[in-house]
């Protein structure tokens, strides 16, 4: 049991699927949660249907569209965060404790999955992100699952925080962001290189970053297989004053994939700009650059 809980307080970035798989096997069920995030911006059905067909056992889906965000905000962008009160809901309707170690993960590398970790870390819950996600679980053949488990509720509500700005990491929305262009911040993108630039955007009617802006596209912390570059090389490529850092990307989502090589590296907690470009053109239109 000593060694089961040191482990878990190293489970608070990423976690490899032989490890999540040496947890499945001690049979430690009742301390872990696993969390399907899987999605498809272009496929509504996407994720369930994934999910359903198979996963890993005991994973649990959640719809990063509709539980994860609350698209009712005005001008926050395409994934504003839900309110507190409405997470700490969902959170304890998962069964999750405050010891309770989570594992999220997706079929895209981390990118996604990443906002629940993000979200829950917020919280002051152990969770680390699968490396290599679901893809790189069935290539190394490990065993999955097609039954679609049910949610177990807390027996007593806990509530965690009463508002994001609680957690360890600060957050930025768009009027705070126009106020600090100019200072000692510095603002990353963590979308490609080529929306960065302003050369395509798939999503959004307008195209480029924020003035000042600098890249560091989430993609490039990890390998051909989705798995995490190795320490020394992720040190040579991530910035490195993430205290005067904020992250951001096209809705908020991506960017937190960034965060979470930060504490990985040991480096301090940047800060998240959740509307991100979304909410950015949304606001202020005129105040774009691009490399065109």
């Amino acid at each position: 049991m000593k060694k089961y809980e040191r482990l878990m307080n190293l489970y608070t970035s990423f976690i490899s699927c032989f490890q999540l798989n040496e947890l499945l096997l001690i049979n430690k069920l009742e301390e872990i949660r696993i969390i399907d995030c899987r999605i498809d911006f272009s496929l509504e059905s996407y994720g369930k249907e994934m999910y359903l067909k198979n996963h890993i056992p005991n994973a649990i889906f959640i719809d990063l569209e509709t539980e994860l965000s609350d698209t009712s905000i005005s001008n926050s962008g395409r994934h504003p965060l839900p309110p507190i009160e409405k997470f700490n809901e969902l959170v304890n309707n998962l069964g999750i404790l405050r010891s309770t170690q989570v594992i999220v993960y997706d079929d895209v590398g981390g990118g996604y999955a990443a906002r629940l970790w993000f979200m829950m870390t917020q919280l002051g819950i152990n969770t680390a992100i699968l490396e290599g996600g679901f893809v790189e679980w069935v290539r190394l053949n490990l065993p999955v699952s097609d039954i679609d488990e049910k949610r177990k509720s807390n027996i007593s509500t806990i509530e965690f925080i009463n508002n994001w700005n609680d957690g360890p990491y600060v957050l930025y929305d768009s009027h705070q962001i126009k106020e600090i262009l100019n200072s000692a911040k510095l603002l990353y993108d963590s979308r490609s290189l080529e929306r960065f630039a302003g050369i395509e955007e798939p999503f959004y009617a307008i195209a480029g970053h924020i003035p000042g802006a600098k890249n560091h596209y989430w993609m490039s912390n990890l390998n051909e297989n989705s798995k995490l570059l190795p320490i020394e090389d992720l040190s040579k490529i991530f910035p490195k004053e993430t205290k005067n850092t904020i992250f951001h990307c096209g809705s908020g989502v991506t960017a937190c994939l960034n965060l979470a090589v930060a504490k990985k590296l040991n480096l301090e907690n940047p800060g998240l700009y959740v509307g991100s470009w979304s909410a950015w053109i949304e606001n202020y239109p005129e105040f774009i650059e691009t490399d065109n």
